[in-house]
């Protein structure tokens, strides 16, 4: 069932505190469909990569609401301040000895590429792509601190402008403890529609 907690995520208060949270919803991912890309269903996702994940989104326009809902179900209006009613899309991971890029510590690389995942994510969620892959054209990353594996992992990412193509993001990658140990602006541009 989907709102079981994996044993990942069991016996780790932090981890029990983001998913119980009432101000985030759990998004039943798009696994076996277009949502998900190979890259991650196939080749991140194993025992000793990303054990396990769980995606969730707040809704700002209805930022109690807690309940479990399929991505293609959230709805497309905006707020009264015209951003996308879905601000913020969080990832929390379980990730494996494989994520290592040196002495017990996630490869860079893969910190970014979490980035990116959770920001497209968004992206869809919202209805933002236009029915197709935005293009990832800006990912800024500032590390500020390592980040331990194996170990859980939040990635949280934050619409804070769209400008017509263009939607600017934030995001961060907190260890276990909540440290804010990775920060990064993107942006990504949606295509143009074909004539």
């Amino acid at each position: 069932m989907a709102n079981e907690i994996h044993e990942a995520f069991q016996n780790h208060p932090w981890c029990l505190k983001i998913l119980k949270d009432a101000n985030y919803t759990r998004v039943v991912s798009g696994i076996g469909n277009n949502e998900v890309d190979p890259f991650f269903l196939k080749l991140l996702h194993t025992p000793s990569t990303i054990r396990a994940v769980v995606h969730l989104h707040n809704i700002a326009s209805q930022p109690d609401r807690r309940s479990e809902q399929h991505a293609s179900d959230v709805s497309v209006s905006g707020s009264p301040d015209g951003m996308p009613s879905v601000r913020e899309y969080l990832m929390l991971l379980a990730v494996g000895e494989d994520t290592i890029g040196q002495a017990g510590l996630c490869h860079g690389g893969f910190l970014a590429t979490l980035i990116d995942e959770a920001s497209g994510r968004l992206l869809a969620v919202n209805r933002l792509d236009g029915g197709s892959s935005p293009y990832t054209v800006l990912l800024n990353v500032t590390f500020k601190a390592p980040v331990a594996a194996p170990a859980n992992i939040l990635v949280k990412s934050r619409i804070t402008k769209v400008e017509g193509r263009k939607v600017f993001l934030t995001s961060t990658v907190q260890n276990d403890k909540g440290v804010i140990c990775v920060t990064a602006d993107v942006m990504f541009v949606s295509r143009k529609a074909k004539l």
